[in-house]
């Protein structure tokens, strides 16, 4: 089972701020559906809640104390490891072999240690933050890397990088 996590940082690592995304980045948004649709996600609440909404095409599961609040069909999970049993499961349900770990920032140093592959979005810049990605240690070998420059659509420069865990 391959447990990846997804996400955009910027160069301080912040992930977000008051519930909020510092950027926005069209290209980054069409890279997060086309790596999660199909999929099941494991998602912290307060994530959750700043997403406004279930994602279309995707299983997720809110890794919560509350229940209250949550629309129908979401699955809730007390503890990691249970969030992780009810992926697993899920993901055997639709012939998947992929869960996908999509925030926020205690959700990734929670599973950062079973994860298996990153996708980070590195965006040319430093923000205010108050949630941060996990600082990656020697255990993590960067497989790709692919550069897009500021545009018209995009006011920072970013990158698209996949890490795998070493053998």
């Amino acid at each position: 089972m391959i447990i990846t996590m997804i996400a955009a940082i910027g160069r301080n690592r912040a992930i977000g701020k008051d519930g909020q995304i510092p950027w926005d980045l069209p290209d980054d948004r069409t890279f997060f559906r086309k790596k999660t649709t199909g999929k099941v996600l494991i998602l912290g609440r307060n994530t959750y809640e700043s997403i406004g909404r279930l994602l279309p095409n995707r299983s997720h599961i809110i890794l919560t104390s509350d229940r209250k609040g949550l629309a129908p069909g979401t699955i809730v999970a007390h503890t990691p490891e249970e969030a992780l049993a009810i992926a697993k499961r899920e993901t055997a349900k639709i012939n998947q072999n992929e869960i996908i770990i999509g925030g926020g920032g205690k959700v990734y140093k929670t599973f950062l240690p079973e994860a298996t592959r990153i996708y980070l979005t590195v965006v040319e810049g430093v923000f205010e933050g108050d949630a941060f990605f996990p600082e990656l240690d020697e255990k993590w070998a960067e497989v790709e890397r692919v550069h897009h420059a500021a545009d018209k659509k995009h006011a920072y420069a970013f990158d698209f990088l996949m890490y795998n865990r070493k053998q």
